[in-house]
């Protein structure tokens, strides 16, 4: 089923990006190109599969516009989110390397709205406490890393806050083996001319 919705997702993304491509190479306006165009902050509510809702924040940058009205925008994530089973208190959390593009929807008014997609290098963490000692009931903690390629599809909004500062909200969900919804909020500022 990931293979699929992968594939899926490739194939919608080069429909979108080859178009586009074509027209600019054909004489209409150029795509900015790559380089440091920003950078920026979020902060937001993250909904982990079977893992009880947190804050998550993180950090992006704006790369650059690769084809006409899309742009590349990775960015790094981070959430941790505590459980409880009985007595019993687990502790889980995801580092995410996010390498996504937005296709920016052209207006004419003080917002912008975007979709886009991309995949995300995820490390994920859980943390779980072991008893070393039956007589006493002491404890320790013990904890597995492991890593996962996931896809994550996302849209959302853009507005200028001032000339160099732009904000924005978005929704993500990510698919991969640690599944999650998220909305988030933050501020971009632009760097360069």
């Amino acid at each position: 089923m990931m293979k699929k919705l992968t594939v899926l997702a490739v194939a919608m993304l080069l429909a979108g990006v080859l178009p586009q491509t074509a027209s600019a190479q054909n004489g209409d306006v150029e795509p900015v190109g790559f380089g440091l165009f920003g950078i920026g902050a979020q902060l937001g509510y993250v909904s982990p599969e079977n893992i009880d809702g947190t804050i998550g924040f993180g950090a992006q940058a704006n790369l650059g516009e690769v084809a006409r009205n899309i742009w590349i925008i990775p960015s790094l994530t981070y959430w941790s989110s505590g459980e409880s089973i009985g007595n019993t208190d687990f502790s889980f959390s995801e580092v995410g390397v996010n390498a996504e593009a937005r296709y920016m929807f052209p207006s004419e008014g003080n917002v912008s709205f975007y979709a886009g997609g991309g995949l995300c290098l995820c490390f994920y963490s859980v943390e779980v406490p072991v008893i070393t000692n039956f007589l006493t009931g002491e404890t320790s903690k013990e904890s597995n890393s492991e890593s996962d390629i996931g896809f994550s599809v996302l849209g959302g909004a853009t507005t200028a806050l001032s000339p160099k500062l732009d904000g924005f909200g978005q929704l993500r969900y990510k698919l991969g083996d640690a599944d999650t919804f998220s909305f988030v909020a933050g501020v971009m500022m632009k760097v360069g001319d």
